[in-house]
């Protein structure tokens, strides 16, 4: 006789699955948005979050299809927090070898965007400096692929945290 309790599909399996799917997403879109949009501090980037929402949406529906219509708080965070980081480290790797490799001048690009932005905002100099000296560190090699990877991990927390609440369906305690 199976215990009741055990789920059908592990919450692993389906963070894994809709991870790897969510980061090739991620990577698509960001590639499409980087071909079009000429700015980078466009809000066109958003995008990816409406994409990692859904994402995790999806899994935490895909699990309780799965496991006849069940799935704890704790389970849906897992699932949402597993979803971000494999979709983090995809896209952290896509955005590294985009910085590096595709387009080096990617980076420059940025960083002269984000100088005129301050400049219009009214600035001074030293503060420009100072900003810059810091983007410059963060999105130097490897800086980016852990900078993404915080990002999403940052906002799939939050984004897990709010959809697991609303998403969570609990066993009865008494079967």
């Amino acid at each position: 006789m199976e215990n009741a309790t055990t789920p059908a599909t592990s919450p692993s399996s389906i963070g894994l699955r809709y991870g790897l799917l969510v980061g090739l997403l991620v990577c698509i879109v960001s590639f499409l948005i980087k071909l079009v949009i000429t700015d980078p501090s466009s809000q066109v980037n958003n995008i990816i979050y409406v994409v990692l929402i859904v994402g995790i949406i999806l899994a935490h529906k895909a699990y309780k299809q799965q496991n006849q219509g069940f799935m704890s708080f704790s389970q849906g965070l897992g699932i949402g927090l597993l979803v971000a980081l494999i979709a983090g480290l995809v896209s952290g790797v896509f955005s590294y070898i985009y910085a590096e490799f595709i387009d080096p001048t990617y980076i420059t690009t940025i960083m002269e965007g984000m100088r005129a932005q301050m400049e219009g905002q009214g600035r001074t100099q030293e503060q420009i400096d100072i900003s810059i000296s810091w983007m410059q560190k963060l999105m130097t090699g490897p800086m980016i692929l852990a900078t993404v990877l915080l990002a999403m991990f940052f906002w799939g927390l939050i984004i897990s945290l709010i959809a697991s609440a609303f998403t969570k369906h609990n066993r009865p305690e008494f079967e």
